[in-house]
């Protein structure tokens, strides 16, 4: 995944990645957390990989290459 968008918490408090251009969101798998919290709200740009979870209903982020705002 390459995209700008920015990261948040969900209502279940899940962090999420939601890319501002196609609009998909991403969840951030727990271990990627510290990484993410210093980035949280703010537009970020981001290169991820990304797998569908077991259900095959959300995608997850598995891995940060690169983080850039």
């Amino acid at each position: 995944l390459q995209a700008t968008g920015t990261f948040s918490r969900n209502d279940a408090n899940h962090l999420i990645f939601t890319d501002k251009n196609s609009g998909k969101t991403y969840y951030v798998i727990n271990s990627l957390a510290k990484k993410i919290e210093p980035h949280l709200t703010k537009p970020i740009e981001v290169l991820a990989r990304v797998k569908p979870a077991e259900t095959g209903k959300v995608l997850l982020m598995v891995h940060i290459v690169s983080l850039k705002e």
